[in-house]
């Protein structure tokens, strides 16, 4: 690497090092409080166990920078082929940030960013965000497509905080405990009481236990308490119909023809019944809701 080249990079590191020292101490201001996309990526790299000392953790966040600008939001194939090229250090991806961006050596470059990971103090990092972003994977070895990660994570939370609210709904239990849930015009459902966010579908149930597959929330378990039989079961859910007919048209509910007639929905098709021949829907719903209460409705 020649002296001038040399002197490039190390001036990038010095400014990102320099920007995020006076955010730090605020000594700078974002305008409207809007930060710039280098001090969203750096916070999240200090939250993250980085050590803010090491150049490659400066370098690294010109590689998240670029990832970000490459990420589109209904490109998924597009996403796939990044994600590629960052799983594999010799890819042109780095070469180019590298030699046309930092007028560097490419594997001075991948050095320099997988010495500051393997660097990462995991006694400080923020848990919440660590596993949000990491999902429980250490990242040592696979820089490239925590890159896409972070990156990615920051356009997701642009999108949260760009959402606007269309509506909501709440389900009530038998203790007399209100549910509330939101409903955004990105289609994604937050349910502030459950402590749950972004959530992509609900199933709506007698009962209320949070279980997560692939993104999917089903409210509704097997009750396993005899001693407190109104736990956790729904006595009713209030939705407005046009709202309700937003949530179907969205594929954002799920519930039976069961559903539908224990709790008075105009639709009565319901979305994921296999047996429409229970005899328990022809039976008058008082009936019904005891065997509920009683905790022998488990459906």
């Amino acid at each position: 690497m020649d002296i001038e080249a040399k002197n490039l990079s190390k001036s990038v590191i010095k400014n990102n090092k320099q920007k995020y020292e006076n955010y730090r101490h605020r000594k700078i201001k974002m305008i409207n409080d809007k930060k710039s996309i280098d001090i969203k990526i750096m916070e999240l790299l200090d939250k993250l166990g980085f050590s803010m000392e090491e150049d490659g953790t400066y370098l690294y966040n010109e590689l998240i920078r670029e990832v970000y600008e490459k990420i589109g939001h209904d490109e998924t194939d597009r996403s796939f082929g990044l994600i590629r090229e960052l799983k594999d250090k010799y890819s042109n991806f780095y070469t180019s940030i590298a030699r046309d961006w930092l007028e560097m050596d490419p594997d001075d470059f991948i050095d320099s960013i997988e010495d500051s990971v393997s660097k990462i103090d995991y006694t400080i990092v923020d848990e919440k965000l660590f596993n949000r972003i990491y999902n429980y994977n250490y990242p040592v070895g696979n820089f490239g497509y925590l890159a896409y990660k972070i990156a990615n994570y920051i356009k997701f939370i642009e999108d949260k905080n760009n959402r606007n609210v269309i509506g909501r709904f709440n389900a009530t239990t038998y203790d007399d405990k209100d549910i509330n849930f939101i409903v955004y015009d990105n289609n994604t459902i937050d349910c502030l009481d459950l402590g749950k966010e972004e959530i992509k579908r609900v199933i709506l149930k007698p009962r209320f236990e949070l279980i997560k597959e692939d993104n999917i929330y089903t409210y509704g378990s097997v009750h396993d308490s005899k001693s407190e039989p109104y736990f956790g079961l729904v006595k009713e859910y209030d939705i407005e119909e046009d709202l309700f007919d937003y949530l179907k048209f969205h594929g954002m509910i799920m519930y039976s023809t069961e559903m539908a007639y224990l709790y008075d929905f105009k639709d009565k098709k319901g979305y994921d019944a296999k047996d429409k021949s229970r005899a328990f829907k022809w039976t008058k719903k008082e009936k019904i809701m005891k065997k509920q209460k009683e905790g022998r409705f488990n459906y």
